[in-house]
């Protein structure tokens, strides 16, 4: 994977540089937004992490002439304290994730993983030329992470040109965190709490082990209903979990929210579709994104 570092802070730059390369992946850096933005254009990375406040040119304007050109690149902005406001302004730039300053070690690994595995399996949509006026289909999964990037990548196949080309790597992100968060905190009983610890130990995939030991909880599926007509596609996304009070989630917009280091998933889904909305005890998401 070929990653882009974009940080106007020497001692930050360096040290995501060390980070990114420990774990093997080709790297270049820059120290402003329009040094950043001719490496984009010369190394193509998959995977940009940039700085919001640097000179010549911000994270922000970067961002926008970025997606002006590609909109698959996967963009993960760095937000300092203090300016929680422009993690929001990135998000609506189409960015795709975020991290709060000083950048932990575990928490970018986290990441390199986690969209390694996107981009490894993105396939190309083999599509026929015809026109579909409705389809609807379920399907079941079980609570293997590994899997969900392949599966949302059918999702997105049997959608077809039903959505538009630019928002495809929106709606197989948002797609990707809902499902896993099905699995994790649905069908494996994962707390916000419990994940957070094991991120910052690196124990996650054996906390994984951990749930799955149990007959009961190693059972449970998810379950995707698909529906897409003219008005566009519909997903429902429902795990076998206890659910939650999801309307005790906190503001999206607040600084406890955007400063988590984890638990964002739900809150970035939200910028990549049209509606969303949990239904019933909580142990269900219903998304629309329109044609």
């Amino acid at each position: 994977m070929k990653v882009l570092i974009v940080e106007d802070d020497t001692v930050s730059r360096n040290n995501m540089h060390d980070i990114v390369t420990s774990q093997k992946h080709q790297t270049k850096t820059a120290e402003d937004g329009a040094q950043g933005l001719e490496l984009f254009k010369e190394f193509q990375p998959d995977l940009i992490f940039t700085d919001i406040q640097m000179p010549k040119m911000d994270g922000l304007e970067m961002l926008a002439a970025i997606r002006e050109r590609d909109k698959d690149v996967i963009v993960i902005v760095n937000t300092a304290f203090g300016t929680e406001d422009y993690a929001l302004k990135a998000l609506k730039l189409n960015a795709n994730n975020y991290l709060s300053k000083p950048v932990h070690f575990s928490e970018v690994v986290h990441y390199l993983k986690k969209y390694e595995i996107i981009i490894k399996d993105k396939t190309q949509m083999q599509e026929l030329d015809i026109v579909f006026v409705r389809r609807l289909y379920t399907l079941q999964l079980p609570n293997t992470i590994g899997q969900v990037p392949r599966v949302v990548d059918h999702l997105l196949v049997t959608a077809g040109k039903a959505l538009n080309p630019d928002a495809r790597l929106g709606v197989r992100l948002g797609l990707v965190e809902l499902i896993t968060n099905a699995i994790e905190h649905g069908n494996l009983g994962i707390t916000y709490e419990e994940k957070g610890e094991a991120l910052d130990n690196m124990t996650l995939g054996e906390l994984y082990l951990e749930r799955l030991s149990e007959p009961k909880i190693a059972d449970r599926r998810v379950t995707i209903d698909f529906e897409h007509n003219t008005l566009g596609c519909q997903w429902v996304i429902t795990d076998e979990g206890d659910g939650f009070d999801w309307r005790t989630l906190p503001d999206p917009t607040s600084e406890e929210a955007i400063l988590a280091s984890h638990g964002r998933g739900i809150f970035i889904s939200r910028f990549q579709f049209d509606e969303m909305e949990f239904i019933g005890v909580g142990n269900a998401v219903r998304i629309f994104k329109k044609q």
